[in-house]
């Protein structure tokens, strides 16, 4: 093995570790959020009786100030990471940080206005965004564009099953966000396949997706998405249950083509 050779496979390792790296960050991030809910649940919604003076109030007290703080906390390390990513410096931790501190506001004000109502979510949630996060430093970007998509599709599709056909028009509301989510996502990847996979921005340059990138899979799952909003949104309630596991279907379906891809 030359000396090229070793350069570019110490490089590779590297770049593996710090792929490694982010990925661990992230997840104690979520270890540590799905945690906080639990106790959350356990001390502030599902108290027994003998619990309620002794816990309900001071935990309700403890939300109230994280609810505020979390998000302060939160603006602040976003700032603090733009700075350091100016300065050319590691913004893993400080983007973690910012990220875990405003899940924490996040999820203080659900419990403070929905009470239990929004646990199965979070718990749910959680869990699927270090998934996501997981699939955005592994996969190819197209496969996380697509991931994300159909999450947000399974989304919507659970909130139809979570409030029924007497509020149906937040079910309506959403549908109409996400479509113009998948207008803009059509327009972006067509952008991007005639840059080349790159964002173009007045004279900046910034690489996206490979020259190989599969827009076609991003565009099918566009279409895919759109039409069971559609059609969940005409048969109701019933029609969800099945677009979840048809939107998991073709998830994994997706996952077996693009994990393919990488062998």
């Amino acid at each position: 093995m030359n000396k090229a050779e070793k350069e570019m496979q110490q490089l590779r390792k590297e770049e593996e570790l710090n792929v490694y790296r982010k990925i661990l960050t992230w997840i104690v991030v979520a270890v540590f959020l799905e945690i906080f809910v639990l106790l959350a649940n356990r001390y502030y919604v599902h108290l027994l009786t003998s619990e309620i003076e002794r816990f309900q109030l001071a935990v309700g007290n403890v939300l109230s100030v994280l609810q505020y703080g979390g998000l302060v906390l939160g603006v602040i390390f976003i700032v603090l990471t733009f700075i350091a990513q100016k300065n050319g410096k590691n913004i893993l931790y400080l983007s973690a940080s910012a990220g875990f501190f405003l899940a924490i506001s996040l999820i203080s004000y659900l419990f403070l206005f929905s009470g239990d109502g929004a646990v199965t979510l979070m718990l749910t949630a959680i869990p699927t965004c270090a998934a996501l996060i997981i699939v955005y430093y592994i996969y190819q970007k197209e496969f996380f564009m697509l991931s994300a998509l159909s999450c947000l599709g399974i989304f919507g599709f659970w909130i139809l099953r979570s409030i029924g056909m007497q509020r149906i028009e937040y079910f309506y509301a959403y549908v109409i966000f996400m479509l113009v989510v998948i207008i803009a996502m059509v327009y972006a990847t067509l952008q991007l396949k005639r840059n080349g996979g790159n964002f173009v921005w007045k004279d900046q340059t910034i690489p996206m997706l490979k020259k190989d990138a599969k827009y076609t899979a991003v565009w099918a799952t566009c279409a895919f998405v759109a039409v069971l909003l559609l059609m969940t949104a005409v048969f109701g309630v019933t029609f969800a249950y099945y677009s979840i596991l048809i939107t998991m279907a073709w998830l994994f379906i997706m996952a077996v083509y693009f994990t393919s891809r990488l062998m």
